[in-house]
């Protein structure tokens, strides 16, 4: 990957913190939002937050397989 996608990777981590930052707000301000079904489409919002921390996971972990390894010795081999 190039640098460029590692940083699209972050831009697209820091939109997902940011749009669970701002739920778990207004949740803590107005009480928890209820589960609702509308039209057929079924909406809950502890499977969405579960859903953000995963794709937060493993966006971490594509980054963290573009970071270089670096192995520290403090003695002689």
């Amino acid at each position: 990957m190039s640098s460029a996608v590692v940083t699209r990777l972050e831009a697209i981590k820091t939109s997902l913190l940011v749009s669970l930052a701002t739920e778990t707000a207004y949740q803590e301000a107005n009480g928890a939002r209820p589960d609702y079904s509308l039209d057929g489409e079924s909406y809950q919002w502890a499977a969405w937050r579960e859903a953000v921390l995963r794709k937060v996971g493993v966006i971490d972990g594509l980054i963290q397989q573009e970071q270089p390894y670096f192995h520290a010795s403090r003695g002689k081999p």
